[in-house]
């Protein structure tokens, strides 16, 4: 069976136990941190402090934005036959 988007998804979900969020006060101000999760299809439990500034920032504006990081070593690259100069100089 070919790999369905869901399925690309809900992997990358389940191998994966924190997350990146953002938030923003009601006056603009910017909160991006990382934070643990459960994922429980279809539900996504974020944990976060009631002393945190996510969770004051959500009580104020009731939005959030989260971002799953897949890690690089284990991405296929398009330009994998050769290290480009900016990441050589970073080795």
């Amino acid at each position: 069976m070919p790999n369905k988007p869901e399925n690309s998804a809900f992997e990358l979900l389940s191998s994966r136990k924190t997350l990146v969020m953002a938030t923003a006060g009601k006056n603009g101000t910017p909160n991006v941190s990382y934070a643990p999760f459960v994922h429980r299809a279809p539900p996504l439990y974020v944990y976060t402090s009631s002393r945190s500034r996510h969770t004051r920032n959500m009580m104020e504006t009731a939005k959030a934005s989260v971002m799953f990081i897949e890690d690089e070593a284990r991405t296929r690259n398009f330009l994998h036959e050769s290290a480009s100069p900016a990441s050589a100089a970073l080795s």
